[in-house]
């Protein structure tokens, strides 16, 4: 087994790793950004680091070859390969981010005063029932989100939508951070193979 090439696979997982759980823990849109773009850098690095480890000897290339092809007919592990291409090599964002929202509603038949400040870098919102009625307050704050990869090769148009199904699996939900835990799990399954493989 060539131990030098898996203990770099290993710590580029690990920088993978520490890259999401600061996206998670990002303070502001930007924090994020600047952490999942770390998080695909290093995904991928990973990958070639394996592929790099494997790609001398025959039997071992074979067997990468068809994780290669699964990695990129899976829509999940496609959709971070495409968004770490356009990340390092395009223009457009690879995630975007939902917008406040703010909504009140008065039952029992009275009315409600609101008082909002948003955008200042204190926000806060306050809702006054007028007497005899109770009034609902639904609100929504921006969380980040991924959008749809648009990779323009030579005049031919491809688009990858967030994904919904990864290993033939439907998956429960798009946000990032859950999208880059399945993509860790499957490089994580990947070089647990890998190291198996290559005893």
């Amino acid at each position: 087994m060539n131990t030098q090439g898996m203990d770099k696979v290993r710590r580029k997982m690990r920088s993978a790793t520490q890259s999401l759980n600061e996206a998670e823990n990002a303070n502001d849109y930007e924090q994020f950004v600047d952490r999942w773009t770390a998080f695909l850098l290093t995904l991928n690095a990973a990958f070639n680091a394996l592929e790099k480890t494997i790609k001398g000897n025959k039997k071992h290339r074979e067997w990468y070859e068809i994780i290669s092809k699964e990695r990129y007919n899976d829509p999940l592990m496609r959709y971070l390969i495409e968004a770490r291409n356009v990340e390092e090599h395009g223009l457009a964002p690879v995630t975007g981010i939902t917008p406040y929202t703010f909504a009140a509603s008065a039952l029992g038949g009275g009315g409600f005063e609101v008082d909002i400040d948003i955008g200042h870098g204190n926000d806060y919102a306050s809702v006054k029932p007028m007497p005899g009625s109770t009034v609902v307050v639904q609100r929504t704050w921006p969380r980040p989100i991924l959008v749809k990869i648009v990779k323009d090769n030579r005049g031919v148009t491809e688009e990858f939508a967030p994904p919904t199904s990864h290993l033939g699996n439907e998956i429960a939900s798009t946000k990032p951070i859950d999208i880059g835990v399945l993509g860790l799990g499957y490089l994580q399954m990947v070089v647990d193979a890998a190291e198996r493989e290559l005893k």
